[in-house]
């Protein structure tokens, strides 16, 4: 890998994360990928995480550490994204896994894609003793979907894209902390030619202890989303806003907003 140019970057983000780090190690490495590089971003953890990253790296080359103090999960990820050296990116949560032969998939897959791509398969949602919570199949394939809320890709274990997108959108926001990965798609979804395969891909931990659980667990990671669309929403035109409007209202409400729609824009 060391004189071999990737087509392949997993970058994982990751502070303490010693319980789960030479599990996501692991993940890559059993992919049996020629062409992947893996890139783990640390904050200049307090724990065993570099050690074990270390140590591996040793033995794989295509083990990549950086490991400094930074400000959050965001600016380790936008970081990552820099030392990439391959076109195609993924970004592997050092709690999470892919499932087998996936990185060979997206060396093939890549070959016929236009830049830029967005890559998108299945993702299980798991507990914190594997067992599967359910099946995330993404809907959305535009801005719009996304906004009105149809399902979109939870977890970057299930999608990969084009370095070249962040050229075209910017990289993830580092004052965002939460949802700067729904943030990221939100921009990029309507600037990629957009490639769903209906496979399983990846496996997001859905558990007690992690950043998005305890979110979710009071509510607050919906209303972060909602705030996310509303903000993207109020950019759009007054078309767009009511098309929202009357996809997200009820029966009754829908057939009054409805007539409004047709009369505004007949066709």
């Amino acid at each position: 890998m060391a004189g071999t140019k990737p087509i392949l970057s997993i970058l994982t983000p990751v502070y303490n994360g010693e319980a789960f780090i030479e599990g996501c190690l692991r993940s890559v490495i059993d992919q049996h990928c020629s062409a992947a590089e893996h890139i783990i971003c640390d904050g200049h953890s307090s724990d065993q995480t570099c050690q074990i990253i270390e140590r591996y790296a040793q033995e794989f080359p295509h083990i990549r550490l950086s490991s400094q103090k930074d400000t959050g999960q965001s600016e380790a990820m936008n970081r990552a994204v820099r030392l990439a050296r391959g076109p195609i990116i993924g970004f592997l949560n050092v709690d999470d896994y892919y499932e087998p032969g996936v990185l060979n998939t997206l060396c093939k897959l890549q070959e016929d894609a236009p830049d830029p791509t967005l890559f998108m398969g299945n993702c299980t949602m798991r507990d914190a003793q594997d067992a599967v919570i359910g099946i995330n199949k993404p809907e959305a394939r535009s801005q719009m979907d996304i906004i009105k809320g149809k399902s979109f890709s939870y977890n970057p274990s299930a999608y990969f894209y084009h370095k070249s997108l962040h050229d075209l959108a910017g990289y993830y926001d580092e004052g965002e902390h939460y949802v700067m990965d729904l943030d990221f798609l939100l921009r990029i979804i309507d600037l990629a030619n957009i490639e769903y395969h209906d496979a399983l891909w990846g496996n997001f931990r859905f558990m007690e202890g992690g950043k998005t659980f305890g979110d979710a667990q009071d509510g607050t990671l919906w209303r972060r989303c909602d705030t996310l669309f509303q903000k993207y929403l109020k950019r759009r035109s007054l078309k767009d806003r009511c098309e929202v409007a009357l996809y997200r209202s009820n029966t009754q409400t829908k057939q009054r907003l409805q007539r409004l729609f047709h009369r505004l824009w007949p066709n």
